[in-house]
């Protein structure tokens, strides 16, 4: 009987989705091109750095969500820069167009390639603060341009915590794959 009941509350649960008649994506996922700004050699200079951005949204309702960015960037001279931000969303939809805003705390590690052997830069404390929108091209599938400022934790020349960081700008596809 026990079997029974569970197995019926369990196809309830899956079949859920099925019969929504919900008028928001629930779950999005965002694949595209990052540009991340990071400070140069000099005081007054940034130096920009080409990755790969990755958003997956969760939306609880029309207005309120969860957003995790995964952002992977090439900072030259065989290193590279791994975030992993999770926050808040807030957005306004529309027919077309969806507004939001987005606040994150997360982590970031470089990563050192030396004559094929990786070494890690160590761990840090990352922010995301930022918004963007998304264009609707149709039920399943939108573009993304979001400009969010990274930060990181980090120490300078003489060992001392600083915060390191810039925009980041993002561009890519949005993919729903739950209703």
């Amino acid at each position: 009987m026990v079997k029974t009941f569970s197995a019926v509350l369990f196809l309830l649960f899956l079949s859920r989705p099925a019969v929504a008649q919900d008028d928001f994506p629930r779950l999005e996922i965002g694949l595209g091109y990052a540009n991340l700004g990071l400070p140069g050699t000099t005081s007054n200079s940034t130096q920009h750095h080409s990755g790969f951005g990755m958003h997956t949204d969760f939306n609880f309702t029309r207005n309120l969500g969860i957003d995790n960015y995964l952002g992977y960037y090439g900072l030259g001279n065989n290193a590279s820069l791994f975030s992993n931000i999770f926050g808040g969303r807030l957005m306004v939809r529309t027919d077309k167009i969806t507004p939001y805003v987005v606040a994150g705390l997360g982590g970031s590690q470089v990563s050192i390639n030396q004559g094929g052997s990786y070494y890690s830069g160590g761990n840090a404390l990352s922010t995301r603060l930022g918004g963007g929108i998304d264009y609707k091209i149709s039920d399943g599938l939108a573009w993304r341009v979001d400009a969010s400022k990274l930060q990181f934790h980090s120490r300078d020349a003489a060992n001392k915590k600083i915060w390191v960081g810039n925009m980041n700008i993002s561009t890519g596809i949005v993919i729903t794959l739950m209703q």
